[in-house]
């Protein structure tokens, strides 16, 4: 399945090995993921980006217009939101860095 390289080129942007030590893009699921030590932090699937911005900030964040619940096997991702094109589109194509929860993902590597 492809996924939208336009969307990933803005998150590639947005994102790098300097602010974020240890970020290695990965194809997976038909799109790509940004993994952070070993974690999925982001990535691009069809059509919408995919976010970790961990458990305190979900249920505000689903509130949002364009965004939905990540459907996922991995209970790992229950933290995670899909971001509709239109939504990125809207923040004049930026996406925003400091959208990720990093720290949620510092202490899933380190169990």
């Amino acid at each position: 399945m492809a996924f939208n390289k336009e969307i990933e080129k803005r998150l590639s942007h947005t994102l790098d090995e300097k602010s974020l030590p240890g970020l290695i893009a990965k194809k997976i699921f038909g799109g790509v993921g940004y993994m952070l030590r070993g974690n999925m932090a982001c990535g691009v699937l069809e059509d919408q980006l995919i976010v970790r911005i961990g458990r305190d900030g979900y249920d505000d964040a689903l509130k949002k217009p364009g965004v939905s619940e990540l459907h996922s096997r991995d209970a790992n991702l229950k933290a995670g939101i899909m971001v509709a094109e239109s939504v990125i589109a809207a923040l004049n194509g930026k996406v925003p860095p400091n959208l990720l929860n990093t720290k949620e993902i510092e202490l899933q590597s380190q169990q």
